[in-house]
């Protein structure tokens, strides 16, 4: 899967979440996934029978929203263009069920070097003086950024034996993702991201109160030395939010309310969004107004139940694997809410980390239904904790 890897390394280095073309970097990363996938074995893992319920429900959602809206789309005379760079975003997600089961070791630590490159890039024009608003790249944006903040936070103050050097890298990784996030004053990454970090402090605190306090110790040193920095970011997300409130989307919402149609209007369909002043785009802020827009009401339903199936399985893996049950939740909760993330490869990587094996870790083999089912009715905690992942519950 070393191909699988240099897709997501190629992305974060040249590419950008929402590439306005495809180029040579957005070519090597295609080539990288067929590679690492293929297209038989895709079509295989695609139409295999032994799924659990909630990554069938999503080979349901992928089947329907490339066909239905197409439809839709042809009928209405889209523009092509415009369709297929609807239509290719719609494909990542299929890797959550073309690597299913695959053992992927370290994809974790990869995703989250993924994540800092996304971060280093945006930041850099501010360190050398030379920035040109290179911002329309969105790539403090990406999902990746979000998860790689907390994936360091995570390596920094784990309980477990790491190294210096490593919690040093996972703190600088942390620390990098979350000043470009702040740079683009994202308000929901920022408040999530804190609340994250500060909750994994909180369940670790009880196993090794010394060392968690040390940590803090050097985190409160560093931030006293940073002090007048972090007073205006602050400060500039406070005046954001006093100019701009919570950006239409309330406003969002009621426009594709009376927009859109019982079917939709198909993929590459552009509206005039009340969000970004009233400018034609192809896009909402939310996953399931997006859906409502392009696939109508049917399409608005299956995002909900796509958003609650995931969610659900999130939830379990906050159990047995709270650090990363973390910094998977925080970017979803965001990009099906607040943003446009759901519609990028950063997404499905991010979802993908639940559907594959690493090193440490056991096969997902089925979510909370079929665990209550295989203990017949009996102790759901008592099954969760007993369940693939039981082997070991890291904090």
């Amino acid at each position: 899967m070393l191909f699988f890897y240099a897709s997501i390394l190629i992305y974060s280095i040249a590419s950008s979440p929402t590439p306005d073309y495809a180029g040579a970097a957005e070519f090597a990363v295609a080539v990288c996934i067929l590679t690492a996938v293929g297209l038989i074995r895709s079509w295989n893992a695609v139409a295999r029978s032994d799924l659990p319920s909630f990554l069938s429900l999503h080979r349901f959602f992928l089947l329907y929203m490339t066909t239905l809206p197409l439809i839709t789309a042809l009928l209405a005379a889209n523009p092509t263009p415009d369709i297929l760079r609807d239509i290719i975003p719609l494909t990542f997600m299929a890797l959550p069920l073309c690597l299913y089961g695959k053992k992927l070791p370290h994809l974790n630590s990869i995703v989250m070097i993924g994540g800092a490159g996304f971060a280093l890039r945006y930041i850099a024009p501010f360190v050398w003086g030379d920035y040109n608003n290179d911002s329309l790249l969105y790539l403090a944006n990406s999902p990746l950024v979000p998860f790689a903040c907390i994936t360091g936070f995570h390596y920094f103050t784990s309980s477990g034996h790491n190294s210096l050097a490593i919690r040093l890298c996972g703190l600088a990784i942390c620390a990098v993702c979350f000043m470009a996030m702040a740079a683009m004053l994202q308000r929901a990454p920022v408040a999530l991201c804190l609340a994250g970090c500060l909750l994994l402090t909180v369940l670790r605190f009880p196993s090794r109160p010394i060392m968690i306090s040390a940590l803090i110790l050097i985190i409160a040193i560093i931030t006293l030395q940073f002090l007048p920095l972090f007073i205006d970011i602050a400060l500039s997300l406070s005046e954001k939010t006093i100019s701009v409130g919570w950006n239409n989307r309330f406003e969002e919402w009621q426009a594709v309310l009376h927009y859109s149609t019982f079917w939709g209007h198909g993929w590459g369909a552009s509206w005039q969004s009340p969000a970004v002043a009233d400018i034609w785009v192809r896009y909402t802020h939310n996953m399931v107004t997006y859906y409502w827009l392009k696939a109508g009401i049917i399409g608005a339903m299956m995002a909900f139940a796509f958003i609650y199936v995931w969610g659900r399985q999130i939830i379990l893996y906050l159990w047995q694997n709270p650090a990363l049950g973390i910094a998977v939740a925080v970017p979803f909760i965001i990009h099906v809410t607040l943003y446009t993330g759901f519609k990028t490869l950063d997404f499905a990587v991010i979802l993908t980390l639940l559907t594959v094996r690493d090193a440490s870790q056991s096969k997902i083999h089925s979510d909370y239904q079929s665990c209550v089912s295989a203990d017949h009715g009996g102790n759901r905690t008592h099954c969760m904790r007993s369940g693939p992942l039981s082997s070991e519950k890291r904090i």
